[in-house]
């Protein structure tokens, strides 16, 4: 339990002892990662939450969009590509 009621982000760019360690202690890990972009369209980010203690969650890949005057959208992956 959160007896403080607070939100910490531990942010790290790549897997290695200390982060695994942080991985395991934390409540929830979410991945986010950005694809190359190519020469049809611009790249996509995307989010994976690897998991979460307490709370259930949606599997898989999901697209992230960023739109000005809207904000942040988290799409499913298969509605993102229709």
């Amino acid at each position: 339990m959160n007896r403080i009621k607070a939100t910490m982000l531990f942010l790290s760019e790549e897997d290695d002892e200390y982060t695994l360690t942080q991985k395991y202690v934390c409540d929830s890990v979410i991945e986010m990662h950005r694809t190359p972009f190519d020469a049809s369209q611009a790249g996509a980010t995307l989010l994976r939450v690897v998991k979460t203690r307490r709370s259930s969650h949606a599997p898989g890949v999901h697209i992230v969009e960023i739109n000005a005057g809207k904000g942040v959208s988290i799409l499913p992956a298969s509605e993102a590509l229709k």
